[in-house]
C-alpha cells in the first residue's frame, strides 16, 4: 500500500513510502499489470527532443537493477519534473525505500540531511562541484552521494571524497534504459571511469560495421537489458537509428579499460574530425581539467571548409586565477599534440539544460 505522509515539523517536507516494512512493496520479478504507459523526454542536448514510452513492466525491470534503494532515505535536489527525478523516485518506491522531498526555496542542505536522516543524496554533476563549498559539509561523512547526467571530472570526485564523503557513486545512464553502469568509491580515477555494467546489462563497444572491438579500443557503445525502450513516439527515423537488431545505441563513444570499467569518450554527434583525424572531445576535456586553474571544460569541433573541423574548447576558471588562454593551449598541446584545441575561450558559465547538461550547439555559437 503506497501512502504519502506529511511531516509535522516541515510544511513542505514529504515522506513517500511504500508499506511499513523494508521489503519491496512489489516483489522484484513478480507479475506487473501493464495497464498504463509512462512517458519520458530525452535531453535534446545534441538534437531534437524525443518522447520515450515505457510500460510499467519496463520501469519495474529498470528498478530491479537498484536493489540498494531498499531501506534507503533518498533525497534528490532536482525537480520532480526532470526524467531522472521521476525515474529514481519510482525505483525507490518499488524497492520499498523512502523518498525525502526538499522544501521550497532556500534551505540549509547539511542541516536538512541530518534532520531528516537522509541516507542517500542524488545530485546532478552541476550540483556536485558546488557541494564541497557548503558550510559544515564535513558532517555528511556517512552519507552516500550519487551523481551522473554528464561527465564528472576526477578533480570534482576527489574533492567530494576528501571534503564530504568517501561514499561517492557516479553513474552512466540514458533516458531510454535507465542506469547502465556505476563507479563506486574504489573506482574513481583520472580516466573518469563510470564503472562496470550493472547486473543484467550487456554492453559492447563496436565499430561502424557493428563488429565488437577489443579491450581498450574506442568505439560506439551499444547495450541490451530488460526494461530498455524499443521506440520513440512518432519518430521512426530516430527509432531506426537508435534501436537496431535488439540493441540500443545511446549515441555515446567509449572504451573499456583496466578492470573492465567503462570510460566515456563523448557523443557520436560530437566527434571532431580534423583532416581525417578522429579526436574525442573527452580527450581534450580530461587533459584541461587537470590544469590547477581550470574548473570546467567543454570541447567541440568548429566547422571548417578546409580542415573539416577544428578542435576548440571553452573553460570556466577557478575563482581568483589569471591563467591565459595561450598558457592553456600550450598545456594541452604538451599532452595532446595535434589533438590539442586550436582556440580556447574563457566563460563565466556554460549554456545548460534544466538537468545541468552542457548544450554544445549553443556553446558552438560563441566561437563563430
Amino acid at each position: 500500500m503506497t501512502r504519502i505522509i506529511e511531516s509535522s515539523d516541515a510544511h513542505n517536507f514529504l515522506d513517500y513510502r511504500c508499506g511499513a516494512s523494508p521489503s519491496p512493496a512489489f516483489p522484484p520479478g513478480g507479475q506487473v499489470a501493464v495497464d498504463s504507459v509512462l512517458y519520458f523526454r530525452t535531453s535534446g542536448t545534441t538534437g531534437d527532443v524525443n518522447v520515450v514510452p515505457f510500460s510499467e513492466a519496463q520501469v519495474a525491470a529498470q528498478a530491479d537493477r537498484h536493489r540498494e534503494y531498499a531501506g534507503e532515505r533518498l533525497l534528490r535536489l532536482a525537480s520532480i519534473e526532470h526524467n531522472n527525478s521521476k525515474r529514481h523516485r519510482l525505483y525507490c518506491v518499488w524497492q520499498g525505500g523512502t523518498n525525502v522531498f526538499k522544501p521550497r526555496g532556500k534551505f540549509d542542505l547539511v542541516q536538512f540531511v541530518l534532520q531528516h536522516r537522509v541516507s542517500c543524496l542524488d545530485i546532478s554533476s552541476m550540483h556536485a562541484s558546488d557541494l564541497t563549498a557548503l558550510n559544515k559539509v564535513g558532517k555528511l561523512s556517512g552519507l552516500k552521494i550519487r551523481t551522473g547526467g554528464s561527465a564528472v571530472p576526477y578533480a570534482v570526485r576527489r574533492a567530494i571524497q576528501e571534503k564530504v564523503t568517501t561514499n561517492l557513486y557516479v553513474r552512466y545512464a540514458a533516458t531510454e534504459c535507465g542506469a547502465i553502469s556505476m563507479a563506486g568509491p574504489g573506482d574513481h580515477d583520472e580516466a573518469g571511469a563510470v564503472g562496470i555494467p550493472l547486473d543484467g546489462v550487456e554492453l559492447q563497444i563496436v565499430n561502424d560495421q557493428g563488429s565488437r572491438l577489443p579491450l581498450g579500443e574506442r568505439g560506439e557503445i551499444r547495450i541490451r537489458a530488460e526494461g530498455v525502450a524499443s521506440t520513440y513516439l512518432n519518430s521512426p527515423s530516430d527509432t531506426s537509428k537508435r534501436f537496431r537488431d535488439g540493441w540500443f545505441y545511446p549515441g555515446d563513444l567509449g572504451h573499456i579499460h583496466a578492470g573492465g570499467q567503462l570510460v566515456l569518450d563523448g557523443r557520436t554527434d560530437d566527434m571532431i574530425i580534423l583532416n581525417g583525424l578522429n579526436i574525442f572531445p573527452a580527450e581534450i576535456e580530461r587533459v584541461l581539467e587537470t590544469h590547477p586553474d581550470v574548473d570546467c571544460v567543454a570541447a567541440l569541433g568548429l566547422p571548417s571548409q578546409v580542415h573539416g573541423q577544428i578542435p576548440v574548447a571553452a573553460v570556466i576558471l577557478k575563482a581568483g586565477v589569471s591563467v591565459t588562454t595561450v598558457e592553456l593551449r600550450c598545456f594541452a598541446r604538451a599532452s595532446l599534440g595535434l589533438r590539442a584545441p586550436r582556440r580556447i575561450i574563457v566563460l563565466d558559465s556554460f549554456p545548460r539544460n534544466s538537468q545541468g547538461k552542457v548544450l554544445k550547439r549553443e556553446l558552438l555559437k560563441l566561437f563563430q
